[in-house]
C-alpha cells in the first residue's frame, strides 16, 4: 500500500510554488489557490505511461517481478498531490471499456502510488464534477463514468474513515445513486453498486447512504435485485452484488 503524499513531501520552502522535475517535464503547482498548471506533455506522458502499463500487466505471471518501468514512472509522477490528480485524471480518460483489465489496472496503480491527502481527495470530486447531472452523461461516455466509480470505490477502501468522509460528499453520493439505473450501462452501474459497498465499510457513511436509498420498492437496489437471474453475466454480477448490499 502506497504511502501519503504529504508525509514524504518536505515542506515548499518558498510556501507557494512546488516545481518538480521529470526529465524535460514539469509539475506546477500553485499552493495558495489550488489552480495546477499542466504542460500538454507531462499529460500526454502520463497517458502514455497508464497504457504501457495496462499493456505490459497481462504478461506478469510472477508477484515477485520487478514492477513495469511504466509504473514506476508513474509512482514518481504521483509522489506530489498535484502529479497524483495527473495520474488519477489519466487513469479516468485513456483506460479503456473494453479492455477487461480496465479496473484491475487501475486498482493497481492507486495501490501503488502515494496516497493522498484528505484536502486533494476532496479536490478529486471538484476535478470530476461529480453531481447528479453529470451522471444522467453516462450514456454519452460510459468509460469514463465507469473508470470514476473504479477510482472513488479503490480511494474509498485504502482511505476508509474521516477520509472516506470527505470523500462522501452530497454530489458524489447523488452522482453514484444515479448510475443505478437498469437502463444504464451494465458495467457502470456494477461498479457504482462496488463503490457504495466501499463507501458503506465507514459506519457513518453506510448510515447516510442508506438513509438516501429509503425503503420498500423505491429502493434503487431492490430494482436491480432481479437481474441476479439474468443470463447476461455482468447483469447477472449487478443483481448479486445489489442482493449482498440490501
Amino acid at each position: 500500500m502506497g504511502c501519503c503524499c504529504s508525509k514524504t513531501q518536505p515542506p515548499d520552502p518558498g510556501g507557494r510554488y512546488v516545481r518538480q522535475e521529470f526529465g524535460d517535464m514539469h509539475i506546477n503547482n500553485w499552493q495558495e489557490n489550488d489552480d495546477i498548471c499542466i504542460s500538454s506533455s507531462l499529460l500526454a506522458l502520463t497517458n502514455k505511461y497508464v497504457l504501457d502499463t495496462l499493456a505490459v500487466i497481462r504478461t506478469l505471471v510472477d508477484n515477485e517481478q520487478e514492477p513495469p518501468v511504466s509504473m514506476s514512472k508513474l509512482h514518481t509522477i504521483a509522489d506530489q498531490e498535484s502529479g497524483w490528480l495527473i495520474v488519477v485524471r489519466s487513469m479516468v480518460h485513456v483506460i479503456p471499456l473494453e479492455d477487461p483489465l480496465g479496473p484491475a489496472v487501475i486498482a493497481l496503480l492507486l495501490d501503488d502510488c502515494p496516497l493522498p491527502c484528505k484536502e486533494t481527495v476532496v479536490n478529486l470530486c471538484k476535478l470530476f464534477e461529480l453531481s447528479k447531472e453529470r451522471a444522467k452523461t453516462a450514456w454519452k461516455e460510459p468509460c469514463i463514468h465507469r473508470n470514476i466509480c473504479v477510482i472513488l470505490g479503490c480511494i474509498a477502501e485504502k482511505m476508509a474513515g474521516p477520509s472516506s468522509i470527505a470523500l462522501l460528499t452530497p454530489s458524489t453520493l447523488e452522482y453514484l445513486l444515479c448510475h443505478l439505473d437498469q437502463d444504464n450501462y451494465p458495467c457502470v452501474v456494477l461498479f457504482a453498486i462496488i463503490a457504495l459497498e466501499k463507501f458503506a465499510q465507514t459506519s457513518e457513511n453506510k448510515n447516510t447512504i442508506l438513509t438516501e436509498l429509503g425503503e420498500g420498492e423505491e429502493n434503487k437496489l431492490r430494482k436491480l435485485e432481479y437481474l441476479v437471474n439474468s443470463e447476461d453475466l455482468q447483469k447477472k454480477q449487478i443483481g448479486f452484488c445489489a442482493q449482498c448490499y440490501m
